[in-house]
């Protein structure tokens, strides 16, 4: 994957993750792809990072992170503290910022909500949890909701959904309601005032899949000003397939 087709070259950059369908695979396809040290945390609760992909693991207490040596590793991951076996929690804004303010890293990825590992979301009421200082926000859905019915087994916070939406659970989801979702300050341009909003159509695998996300995509783009690029990826593969811009 070429990550310079999403951020254009920036040097130093600030990345936050929103929605649901691969916030995790698209942190690890980002980490790995990147130049640079790259620190990956999170604001929200969420299952523990993948030592895969990850060179330091790092539990922030007392502040201690700021002594670390960057030399280890390419990708450090910090958290707060552990849930139980599998979940840790996230960091507020201060200590996120003094990790950023460190200048031991060129690129900071945050996960700035919960999705329940479901495939699409809409945020809550307190979602999502951008700190003031990122540059990017990446909302992402996945393209395997189009022509499934919303339901729990594929949605987080159906009862957001169906408002945001336009649509009753137990409907089958169609383009325009994803593309209601990807365009309204209740979905995907929530609390981004101010960012750089680039919305990543996940889990495209097929050519179908990509017919779909390329139409869901084009309409989007014709109907907000807020972005002005849409990604289609298999981010579980890193990779981007098309970098769809604004006809």
């Amino acid at each position: 994957m070429d990550a310079s087709k999403i951020f254009e070259g920036s040097d130093r950059k600030v990345v936050c993750l929103v929605g649901a369908g691969g916030k995790k695979t698209t942190m690890y396809a980002l980490s790995q792809s990147l130049q640079g040290t790259v620190a990956l945390s999170s604001t929200t609760h969420m299952y523990h990072y993948d030592s895969k992909y990850v060179n330091r693991l790092i539990s922030v207490k007392n502040q201690d992170y700021l002594a670390f040596e960057k030399e280890i590793g390419k990708v450090h991951a910090f958290f707060g503290e552990k849930i139980h076996k599998e979940r840790v929690s996230g960091l507020n804004e201060e200590v996120l910022r003094n990790i950023w303010n460190s200048g031991n890293y060129d690129t900071m990825i945050i996960k700035a909500d919960g999705a329940r590992a479901r495939l699409i979301k809409a945020p809550g009421v307190e979602e999502p949890l951008i700190p003031s200082f990122a540059d990017y926000v990446i909302p992402i859905f996945s393209i395997k909701v189009v022509g499934r019915k919303l339901d729990s087994s594929i949605a987080h916070r159906i009862d957001q959904l169906s408002q945001v939406m336009k649509i009753e659970p137990g409907e089958v989801i169609q383009d325009k309601h994803v593309i209601s979702l990807m365009t309204s300050e209740a979905g995907f341009l929530k609390h981004a005032e101010g960012k750089q909003i680039i919305p990543i159509i996940n889990m495209v695998d097929s050519e179908a899949d990509e017919q779909v996300a390329l139409r869901i995509a084009e309409k989007a783009l014709a109907l907000t000003d807020r972005f002005h690029s849409i990604i289609l990826g298999a981010m579980n593969k890193g990779l981007i397939k098309k970098v769809i811009l604004r006809k």
